[in-house]
């Protein structure tokens, strides 16, 4: 039995984790994405990585401010796989809120067990408000 829209759209939230598959055509493939804002129209994702390497680069060969990539801890509410992950506030994908359920609706989108604390979650918006490559409108957005 397919779930209605609407109750697929109650259930998102800020701090939900979402798995985005190879088939997903927005954010990064492969990854999961925190939601850090929902409201009637339009959701915010945020990509997660264990690849230190990764952010150690992005840092150091973009002069990004490391606070733009906050560490989470693998934990009972989140349930990560990796002892520790880092999101990548640099990069905020944007997707109608009528699209994402759509990809949920059809396994593009798989909304992950974990959850993102709420300081986790003030950690995340600072860095999104601290990036220099995350336009004014989405930080805007933030606001809200």
């Amino acid at each position: 039995m397919e779930l209605p829209s609407i109750i697929i759209s109650s259930t998102v939230t800020a701090g939900n984790i979402y798995y985005f598959t190879s088939e997903c055509p927005i954010g990064i493939k492969g990854h999961m994405h925190v939601c850090i804002k929902r409201n009637n129209q339009i959701v915010l994702f945020t990509t997660c990585t264990s690849q230190t390497n990764t952010v150690y680069n992005f840092i150091k060969y973009t002069g990004a401010d490391p606070n733009t990539f906050p560490c989470i801890k693998k934990d009972e509410i989140n349930k990560f796989d990796k002892d520790l992950t880092y999101i990548n506030c640099n990069t905020v994908t944007t997707i109608p809120e009528s699209t994402f359920i759509e990809y949920i609706k059809q396994g593009i989108i798989k909304p992950f067990d974990g959850k993102i604390t709420e300081t986790q979650m003030q950690n995340i918006v600072k860095g999104v408000k601290l990036s220099t490559q995350v336009s004014e409108n989405i930080k805007k957005m933030l606001e809200q």
